[in-house]
């Protein structure tokens, strides 16, 4: 699987969880994926827990949070 279709693949789990509404499974996915190391995963999985008001995340939202702080310059080049 290419780089690509797993960038893919990561999205559209994050869809199929955001889609499921607030389950086990769903709350499992999206804790998996804020601790991504792309930013613009971490940003799909925050925004669907949002949506879905999965308050039992916030630590990991603000974990997420700061790991983009410890080293902008390495973890958000862009």
């Amino acid at each position: 699987m290419s780089s690509k279709e797993r960038f893919d693949a990561k999205l559209a789990a994050i869809d199929a969880a955001k889609s499921a509404g607030a389950t086990g499974e769903s709350l499992a996915t999206l804790r998996k994926f804020l601790r991504e190391r792309n930013n613009y995963i971490v940003s799909k999985a925050a925004k669907a827990a949002g949506v879905l008001g999965l308050k039992d995340l916030i630590p990991e939202l603000v974990g997420a949070y700061d790991q983009f702080f410890l080293d902008p310059l390495k973890t958000d080049p862009k």
